[in-house]
C-alpha cells in the first residue's frame, strides 16, 4: 500500500498552480474588460498560491512563522474571495451575515487543522466544500443572468469530474504495472488525498471556468451594446433623415462630404449619392461666391478646433440654380478614424426673406419719413397723449427734436387751439372705445412764426404688447399751404363769380364743367343749360372752319390764344367778345386738363372804334383839302416875284411843315390800316444813314436843350461828317422815317442830361442789317413786359403811350424785328431792329 501524495508535493504543487493560474489571469485581464470581483479573484488566486508554497518550505524555515504566514495569505485569500464574490453577485445574494458566518467558520478551520489536527487534505476538503457553496451561487447568478446558460459552468464541472476519474484511474494502473503496488483507494489516508486531490483539480479548472464565464460575459456585452449601438443609430438616423434640420459631415483630409442626410438633399436639390461623389472643388462651388472666403476660413478655424459658439449663415447655390439661405452650426468629430467636422444646417431662406422684406420696409418707412418730414408727421402715442415715437416731421409743429419729444405729451410740445384740444379728446376717446374704426380731422395750432398753421390726422389704435394697452397711432399732414391756397381760391371764386367778364372753363373735349353768372347774363344761358355742352352753340356762323381749327391749333400746342369772336345769345342775337383761352396743364406730368376762357363784351367798344374810324376817315379827307392848298399855296406867292429872301425861307418853312402836316395824316391812316389788318406793303431801297441824319436834325433842338451827344456807329467805327458811307434797306421811307423818329425821341426823352445816345449799325454781307439805339436809364420793372402795348407809358407828363406802340405795328407791316433789352447793372436801355437790306 502506497501514500497517494505527500503534504509537500499536494501544497507546492498548489502553490504553483495557484500562482500560474493569477498569473493567467492577469494576463487575460490585462488587456480587456472584466466583470465585477474577477480582479478581486485574481489576487485571491495568487495569495493563496503564495500561501501554500508557503506552507511547502516549512521543514526549511521555522516552522511557526511559515504555518502563521501560510494562514495568513490562506485567510486573506478568502477573504478576497468573498469580496469578489460580493462584488460579482451584489447585496441581492450576498448578506452581512453570510460575511460574519464566512469569516467565523474560515477563522475557526485554520486554528483547528493548523494546532489541533495538523491535516492538510481535511482542511482542503472543508474549504472546498465550502467555497463550493458559493461557486453554486454563483451559477445561481449567472443562470439568472442569462437563461440560455451560454457559460457553460455546469459542462465545465461535468469534464473536470471526468478527467479526475481518467486521471486517478491512471495514476492506479501506473503504480500498478510499473511498481507492482496496488492502490487502496478505500484506506482513509489515500481517500482524503484523493479528495483534496481532486478538489485542487476543481478549483484550478474553476480559474479557467472564470475566465471563461469573463470572455462570455464579454462578447454577450459587446453583442448587446452592439445591438443597442445599432438601434441608436437606426433611430438616429431615422430622427437626422426626418428632422427639419439638415445633417452633413465632412471629412478633412482631403475635403469631402462623407455623409449627408435627407433633409440636405432637399436644401440642395443633390441627391445623396451626387453629394457623397463630389469633389472638393465641387463641393466648396455649392457655398456661394461672395460667401467662399468667409466659409472657407470658418471651416479651417473649426477644423484647428476653434471653439466657435454661434452658428454662421451662408447662401449656397442649388443645382436649379436657386440661391438659398442655410444657418450651419458645426464641430469636429471623428469619422472612421479621421478627422471630420459635423455640421447641422438650417434652410432659413423664408426668414431672411421675411429679414430683406422687414428691412426694406423698414428703410422705406424711414425713408418716406424722411423725404416726408416737411409735410408729414408720423407719430405713436399713449392714450394720456405720451409719444413714443416721433418722425422728424416733428419740426413742422415747433422746435423739439424726435428724441427730447418722446416721453412728453403733445400738449406739452405743441400750441393747440381751444377747438383742436375738444377734437384731439373727442376722436381719442372715439378710437379708443371703437379700435375697428380710424378717425380723420383737422386741428390748428400757434406755429412759432406767430401764425396759424393747420394739420389734418388720420389715427387709429392698437393694442402694444410692451406696454399691454392700446396705443394711437397715425400721421399727421401739413395743410397749411392747402389751407391758404383753398382760402384764396375762395377769394378767386368770389371775383369770378362777381366779374363782369365772362369766365368759361372746358375739359379737353372742350365741354363745358363751369360758367360764371356773367356768362349766363350775356349770353342768355343758364349755367345748367350749358354744363356738358360744347361752346359750339354761341357759334354766329361768321367765322370759318379755318378761324376755329388754328384756335384749336394753338391751343392743342399749350399756346394762349388771343383774339375777338362774334357770338350769338340764346335770343339770336349776334355780339362780339374779346376771348382769351388758356390751357391748364396737370402739374404732374404736364398733360393738358382743361382749358379756361375769359371773354368781354366788346360789341359797344366795336361799333364805337367803327364810329371812331368813320370819323378818322371825315376828318382826313377834310383835312387834306386846305392842307393841299397850304402846301400849294407858297408856290403861287413865288410865281409872282418880288419877295425878299427872308420871306422866301418863311414860304418854305410853310410848305415844309404843310408837308410833314400831310405825312402824318397819312401815317395816320397807314397805321389804322395796319391795326384792322389791310395795309398793303410795298419796299423799295432807302439809304438808312441819310434818314437818321434828317431825324437827328429834327430833334436838334430837343437835343441842344438836354445837351444829349449822338453818336452814330457804323460796324463799331464812329460815323464822322461827311459821310463817305450808305446802308441801303429795302423800307417804305416814310414809314421807316416815322418809326426812327418815334424811337429816337423816346430815347431822347429817357435820357438823363448831359449823357450820350448811340446808334449802332451793324451792316454784314448776307445778314440782315441791325439797329441798335441805346440810352442811359432802365424801363421801370411794371412796364417792361407791355413795353410796346398801347397806351403803357411811365414816368412823362405828356407820354401818351403811342409811340412804342407805333414802332412795334410798323416794324410788323415792313416785316422788320424789333426787341427791347434794358441792363439794371448798366443801367442802359436799347432798342434792337433787324431789317433786310
Amino acid at each position: 500500500m502506497t501514500d497517494f501524495f505527500d503534504l509537500r508535493t499536494i501544497s507546492l504543487t498548489l502553490g504553483i498552480v495557484y500562482i500560474t493560474m493569477g498569473i493567467i489571469m492577469i494576463n487575460h485581464s490585462a488587456n480587456r474588460k472584466c466583470y465585477p470581483g474577477f480582479y478581486q479573484w485574481t489576487v485571491a488566486v495568487i495569495t493563496i498560491g503564495s500561501g501554500f508554497t508557503l506552507v511547502s518550505f516549512r521543514d526549511i524555515f521555522s516552522d511557526i512563522l511559515t504555518i502563521v504566514l501560510a494562514n495568513v495569505f490562506i485567510y486573506a485569500s478568502e477573504v478576497l474571495f468573498y469580496s469578489g464574490f460580493r462584488t460579482f453577485a451584489g447585496k441581492k445574494w450576498i448578506s452581512c451575515c453570510h460575511l460574519i458566518i464566512f469569516l467565523i467558520f474560515a477563522f475557526g478551520i485554520h486554528p483547528y487543522f493548523t494546532f489541533i489536527s495538523p491535516n492538510l487534505n481535511l482542511r482542503i476538503i472543508v474549504i472546498s466544500f465550502y467555497a463550493l457553496f458559493y461557486h453554486v451561487k454563483i451559477l445561481m447568478v449567472i443562470r439568472e443572468l442569462s437563461s440560455k446558460s451560454e457559460f457553460k459552468i455546469n459542462k465545465l464541472f461535468l469534464g473536470t469530474l471526468i478527467f479526475l476519474i481518467l486521471m486517478l484511474f491512471m495514476r492506479g494502473l501506473f503504480y500498478m504495472f510499473f511498481r507492482q503496488n496496488v492502490i487502496d483507494y478505500m484506506e482513509p489516508g489515500n481517500l482524503h488525498n484523493m479528495l483534496s486531490f481532486s478538489l485542487i483539480i476543481v478549483n484550478i479548472f474553476y480559474v479557467f471556468g472564470l475566465m471563461d464565464l469573463n470572455l462570455q460575459m464579454l462578447e454577450r456585452e459587446l453583442l448587446r451594446k452592439q445591438q443597442e449601438s445599432e438601434v441608436k443609430e437606426e433611430k438616429y438616423r431615422q430622427l437626422v433623415d426626418f428632422s427639419l434640420q439638415g445633417l452633413i459631415i465632412i471629412r478633412e483630409n482631403p475635403l469631402k462630404i462623407v455623409f449627408a442626410s435627407r433633409q440636405i438633399e432637399s436644401i440642395t436639390g443633390y441627391a445623396k449619392d451626387e453629394l457623397l461623389g463630389l469633389s472638393d472643388t465641387q463641393g466648396i462651388e455649392l457655398v456661394h461666391f461672395e460667401d467662399r472666403p468667409r466659409f472657407m476660413q470658418n471651416l479651417r478655424e473649426r477644423l484647428s478646433g476653434k471653439k466657435m459658439d454661434t452658428g454662421h449663415e451662408y447662401r449656397i447655390v442649388t443645382r436649379s440654380g436657386e440661391i438659398r439661405w442655410i444657418e450651419a452650426y458645426s464641430s469636429k468629430v471623428e469619422y472612421d478614424g479621421e478627422p471630420a467636422l459635423n455640421a447641422v444646417m438650417i434652410d432659413i431662406t423664408k426668414r431672411k426673406k421675411a429679414e430683406f422684406a422687414l428691412r426694406e420696409s423698414q428703410e422705406r418707412y424711414e425713408r418716406l419719413a424722411n423725404r416726408l418730414k416737411d409735410t408729414l408727421i408720423f407719430f405713436s402715442h399713449k392714450p394720456n397723449g405720451e409719444l413714443i415715437y416721433v418722425s422728424e416731421g416733428i419740426h413742422l409743429v415747433g422746435t423739439v427734436a424726435p428724441e427730447e419729444a418722446k416721453g412728453k405729451r403733445w400738449k406739452d410740445i405743441v400750441q393747440w387751439t381751444e377747438e383742436s384740444l375738444d377734437v384731439i379728446n373727442k376722436n381719442t376717446i372715439k378710437s379708443i372705445d371703437e379700435p375697428e374704426n380710424s378717425a380723420a380731422f383737422e386741428l390748428s395750432y400757434h406755429h412759432p412764426d406767430q401764425t396759424i398753421h393747420y394739420l389734418y390726422v388720420y389715427i387709429y389704435s392698437i393694442y402694444n404688447p410692451n406696454i399691454s394697452h392700446r396705443i394711437l397711432e397715425g400721421v399727421a399732414i401739413d395743410i397749411t399751404r392747402q389751407k391758404r391756397a383753398s382760402e384764396k381760391m375762395k377769394i378767386l371764386m368770389q371775383a369770378i363769380e362777381n366779374t363782369p367778364a365772362s369766365v368759361v372753363i372746358t375739359d379737353v373735349k372742350g365741354d363745358i364743367t363751369y360758367s360764371n353768372p356773367a356768362f349766363s347774363q350775356i349770353t342768355g344761358y343758364s349755367k345748367e343749360e350749358v354744363l356738358g355742352k360744347n361752346p359750339r352753340v354761341l357759334n354766329s356762323g361768321i367765322h370759318d372752319k379755318e378761324f376755329f381749327k388754328k384756335m384749336w391749333d394753338s391751343l392743342s400746342q399749350g399756346k394762349i390764344w388771343r383774339s375777338d369772336i362774334c357770338n350769338k345769345k340764346k335770343d339770336g342775337t349776334l355780339f362780339w367778345e374779346s376771348v382769351s383761352i388758356s390751357p391748364i396743364r396737370d402739374e404732374l406730368n404736364s398733360s393738358i386738363v382743361s382749358y379756361v376762357a375769359v371773354k368781354e363784351d366788346i360789341t359797344e367798344k366795336r361799333e364805337l372804334e367803327s364810329l371812331k374810324a368813320d370819323v378818322e376817315r371825315i376828318m382826313r379827307h377834310d383835312l387834306k383839302s386846305p392842307l393841299n392848298a397850304i402846301i400849294n399855296f407858297p408856290e403861287v406867292i413865288k410865281a409872282e416875284g418880288k419877295i425878299s429872301e427872308s420871306q422866301m425861307k418863311m414860304l418854305g418853312m410853310i410848305q415844309k411843315s404843310g408837308k410833314k402836316m400831310l405825312d402824318m395824316i397819312e401815317l395816320s391812316l397807314d397805321i389804322f390800316k395796319m391795326e384792322s389788318g389791310t395795309y398793303q406793303y410795298l419796299p423799295k431801297t432807302v439809304e438808312l444813314l441819310g434818314l437818321i441824319r434828317q431825324v437827328i436834325d429834327q430833334n436838334h433842338g430837343l437835343i441842344l436843350s438836354k445837351k444829349i451827344g449822338v453818336d452814330v456807329i457804323i460796324n463799331e467805327e464812329l460815323m464822322v461828317e461827311p459821310v463817305s458811307q450808305s446802308v441801303v434797306v429795302l423800307s417804305d421811307e416814310r414809314l421807316l422815317y416815322s418809326l426812327l423818329s418815334n424811337l429816337l425821341l423816346n430815347a431822347i426823352e429817357a435820357s438823363p442830361y448831359e449823357n450820350t445816345i448811340r446808334l449802332l449799325i451793324t451792316k454784314r454781307a448776307f445778314s440782315p442789317v441791325k439797329l441798335e439805339i441805346c440810352n442811359r436809364g432802365v424801363v421801370p420793372p411794371s412796364i417792361r413786359e407791355s413795353f410796346f402795348e398801347k397806351y403803357k407809358t411811365h414816368g412823362k407828363s405828356k407820354g401818351t403811350g403811342l409811340g412804342t406802340y407805333s414802332a412795334k405795328l410798323l416794324c410788323s407791316a415792313m416785316n422788320y424785328t424789333i426787341k427791347m433789352q434794358t441792363f439794371d447793372e448798366t443801367d442802359t436801355t436799347c432798342i434792337r431792329i433787324e431789317m433786310p437790306e
